[in-house]
């Protein structure tokens, strides 16, 4: 059986509060083929949302991981640095395709981080899933 993987790079991960989350629509994924994707957070903490459809016997796994940058100082530039500490990892099954309603079923979760979070999950039906990625960007840009 063939696993799909679904890499997810989110060393800068998309800016949102806990109460206001960032919703990613990563489309329809294909068996065997990463669909990698990032964003860039400023301070704070995220909760980000990544949408997307499996086909029938959709194996997932699922890679969040954090890629610290730092920019040195140049003439006027002060310089910073980039960084996350990973808080959760979410799957869930969205079979009408709406967010937050009452088809939404948690199939696992992975937490812990702080530079990265993996999940696999088995072969599923195919149709609509989200991850909810939380943590916090705590580099200084």
């Amino acid at each position: 059986m063939k696993l799909k993987h679904l890499v997810l790079a989110l060393g800068l991960a998309s800016v949102a509060s806990m109460a206001n989350a960032t919703t990613t629509a990563v489309g329809s994924v294909g068996v065997g083929v990463p669909a990698p994707f990032s964003g860039i957070a400023a301070p704070g903490s995220f909760n980000d949302i990544f949408t997307f459809n499996l086909p029938t016997n959709g194996g997932t796994g699922y890679s969040v991981i954090n890629f610290p940058l730092t920019i040195p100082a140049i003439g006027s530039f002060e310089g910073g640095n980039f960084n996350s500490l990973l808080t959760t990892m979410s799957l869930f099954s969205n079979a009408d395709g709406i967010l937050f309603n009452a088809d939404d079923i948690l199939l696992d979760s992975a937490s812990g981080g702080p530079g990265s979070l993996d999940l696999t999950w088995r072969a599923s039906a195919a149709g609509s899933y989200y991850l909810n990625i939380t943590g916090i960007a705590n580099g200084t840009l």
